[in-house]
C-alpha cells in the first residue's frame, strides 16, 4: 500500500459518511434552488429584455470590488451577457456544470420581487425531509 492509498484510507475511516451525505444533498438542494432562480429570472427576462442591462450594471459593480479568483467568473457572466440573449436564457436554465457554476454568482442579482424570492425559498424549504 503506498502513502496515497494510506493517507486515503485513514481518512476514510474518519469520515461520518452521514455528514458526507448531507453535505452533499445540502449542495445539490442549493444547485436546485439556483436553478429554479434562474428558470424564474429567465421568465422575466423573456418579458423584459431590457434586464440584460441590470445584471451588466451589477457585474461591473462586482468587478470593482471583486477578489482577483473571482473576476474571471465576472468575465464569463460578461461575455454571455453581451451575446444573444438565448444564450443567457439558456445559461439561466441549464443543468451543466459551467451553468450550475455561474449561477453561484447570479448576476441578475434583484431583479426577482422579494415576493417571487420567497415563494421559492419556501418551496425548498417545505421539500426538506424532517
Amino acid at each position: 500500500m503506498n502513502f496515497r492509498e494510506k493517507a486515503r484510507g485513514s481518512f476514510d475511516s474518519q469520515l461520518d459518511h452521514r455528514s458526507y451525505d448531507h453535505a452533499v444533498n445540502s449542495h445539490q438542494q442549493i444547485d436546485a434552488r439556483s436553478l429554479a432562480f434562474g428558470r424564474a429570472i429567465a421568465g422575466r427576462l423573456i418579458e423584459k429584455p431590457e434586464l440584460i442591462e441590470h445584471a451588466r450594471a451589477n457585474i461591473h459593480l462586482w468587478l470593482k470590488t471583486c477578489s482577483p479568483g473571482v473576476d474571471r467568473t465576472l468575465h464569463e457572466w460578461l461575455a454571455v451577457l453581451n451575446g444573444p440573449l438565448s444564450g443567457t436564457i439558456e445559461l439561466l436554465t441549464a443543468e451543466d456544470e459551467r451553468a450550475t457554476r455561474l449561477r453561484q454568482s447570479n448576476a441578475f442579482a434583484g431583479v426577482l420581487s422579494n415576493q417571487e424570492r420567497n415563494r421559492i425559498l419556501r418551496q425548498f424549504h417545505d421539500a426538506q425531509p424532517a
